[in-house]
């Protein structure tokens, strides 16, 4: 397969089209100069006659990648890898046009859960499909957009402003990815992104989402609160991640129930305070961090937070690492 002798040559040729002044490019580019037996004539090696497997869409979706090698053909130093970029390109627009996008989707619908869970380069797969159905989302089924909304509900926060519009026209979508609006399933994903989405849509002038997230609130906000109410000096940072943007979201949309929350939320500060100035704090998370922080806070929001009392001596915040990391003067 395709996908196999890619890697057994580790390369590495993100699926993502490129945009212009794309990072990504120039070792992309390079990789292809470098591996001319398999780029060289690469659509008559490997022919795109349709798409009925899971490595027939990879191999669609890499040539939607190699079709935008175009928009990087101007920063190409030698002429000769300009002709080499420019015919493969060239040959992925053809190939890409050969395939109708119905037939793109009828496999993504036909395939959702395998293309989801692809056994190769499934983040990458995953994103790039994300891109298609919020492009042509009116010819996607149903049952699709509900498994993604309910099983992938991280992606669909993360890139709202694309499926905006899908979720005012199919609102029962958006009420698949929050369940039940309460604080385990909206911490699940990035808290403050879903408060920033939750404050857009109450400030829009009409939105049929409103109704959802007037209905969330108060669910929220009583769990909210009974967390807060579990707060002490010792887990009182893992606490105040989420109190304090859910008080700063009640102010921002005028809610009478800020006005509630405040004094608990004072409590929380006081608890917070006295724990920095007593132990000093070290926030961290290792791993997928894109996945493992999502109820955190943003890292510089969390060190000015230390900076109140301590010497803040690390701050990083990475796909791999997220840590804050403060120390007595």
């Amino acid at each position: 397969m395709l996908i196999d002798e890619l890697k057994k040559r580790k390369i590495i040729i993100f699926l993502r089209p490129l945009k212009p002044n794309d990072l990504a490019a120039n070792w992309e580019i390079k990789a292809i100069i470098e591996n001319p037996d398999i780029f060289d004539d690469f659509f008559g090696k490997y022919p795109l006659n349709g798409i009925e497997t899971l490595d027939d869409y990879y191999q669609y979706l890499l040539a939607r990648k190699l079709q935008s090698l175009s928009v990087a053909i101007s920063e190409i130093v030698h002429d000769e890898h300009k002709t080499v970029i420019t015919a493969l390109s060239n040959a992925a627009r053809n190939s890409v046009k050969s395939i109708q996008y119905k037939n793109v989707i009828k496999f993504i619908d036909n395939n959702i859960d395998d293309v989801f869970h692809a056994p190769y380069a499934a983040n990458d797969i995953r994103s790039v499909t994300l891109d298609l159905i919020a492009k042509w989302n009116p010819g996607v089924c149903s049952s699709s957009l509900e498994y993604i909304c309910d099983h992938f509900g991280h992606y669909i926060v993360e890139r709202f402003e694309e499926f905006e519009r899908l979720f005012e026209q199919k609102p029962e979508l958006f009420e698949i990815v929050f369940h039940s609006g309460k604080l385990d399933d909206v911490s699940s994903f990035w808290f403050e992104k879903v408060l920033d989405i939750w404050c857009y849509i109450l400030n829009k002038k009409s939105s049929k989402l409103k109704s959802i997230v007037e209905k969330y609130i108060p669910i929220l906000f009583s769990d909210v609160v009974s967390l807060a109410e579990t707060a002490t000096i010792d887990n009182v940072l893992h606490i105040y991640i989420q109190a304090a943007p859910f008080y700063q979201f009640l102010i921002k949309i005028r809610s009478p129930l800020a006005n509630q929350f405040m004094p608990i939320f004072k409590n929380i500060d006081a608890l917070l305070n006295q724990n920095i100035c007593e132990k000093g704090v070290d926030a961290h998370h290792h791993g997928a961090a894109s996945r493992v922080s999502n109820g955190l806070m943003e890292a510089e929001a969390l060190a000015a937070i230390f900076a109140r009392h301590l010497r803040v001596t690390d701050v990083i915040s990475t796909d791999e690492m997220y840590q804050v990391v403060g120390e007595k003067e």
